[in-house]
Formats: structure tokens, C-alpha cells, sequence
């Protein structure tokens, strides 16, 4: 019977190279996008001021935080936005909810 532990060793060593080499083709592929064709996601163009904000775009949620107010009983809630690269956050402003 084989030991377990040498084969768990190579396994593990295998799984490391992949994720090394889809790490590093994705870095290639965004490097390659980035600076040498020129082609710049809309948030980061917008980051650095290339582009306007009020231009079309499609934004990904990533993630949704409910941060309670300690003074007021309203909470707020803070979105994140995505296009794939960047990401940004964003305030949900609430008025008075009548479905609340």
C-alpha cells in the first residue's frame, strides 16, 4: 500500500502549480488588456478621470453591508460595485420607507 502522505505531498504540489499558472495566465491576459492594447475597464477610467461618470455601464454587485446607525433607527446600507477588475462603494441613500 502506497503511504498516503507522500501521495497527499504531490497532490497538494500539483494543485499549487495550477493555481500558480491560472494565476499567472490571468495576470498575463490583464497586463496584456491594460497596458499594451490600451483597453481600460470603465471603472478605472473613470477612476483616473478619462471618463464620465454619468456614461452607461454594466456594474456587478459584489457584495451588501446593513451598518446600523447608533443615534437614529435607520440603518444604512453600503453596496459594493463591480465591472470585473475595480470595484467601488456605494451608499444606498433611504428615505422615509413606508414598506418598512
Amino acid at each position: 500500500m502506497p503511504n498516503t502522505g507522500i501521495l497527499k505531498c504531490i497532490l497538494y504540489e500539483f494543485f499549487f502549480i495550477q493555481v500558480i499558472h491560472f494565476f499567472n495566465y490571468n495576470f498575463q491576459h490583464r497586463f496584456n488588456r491594460e497596458f499594451e492594447l490600451g483597453e481600460r475597464s470603465c471603472l478605472r477610467k473613470i477612476y483616473e478621470g478619462d471618463d464620465s461618470p454619468s456614461k452607461c455601464m454594466i456594474l456587478v454587485v459584489a457584495n451588501i453591508w446593513k451598518i446600523p446607525y447608533k443615534q437614529r433607527v435607520n440603518t444604512i446600507f453600503v453596496v459594493e460595485l463591480t465591472d470585473g477588475w475595480y470595484s467601488m462603494g456605494w451608499k444606498i441613500a433611504q428615505a422615509d420607507d413606508p414598506f418598512r
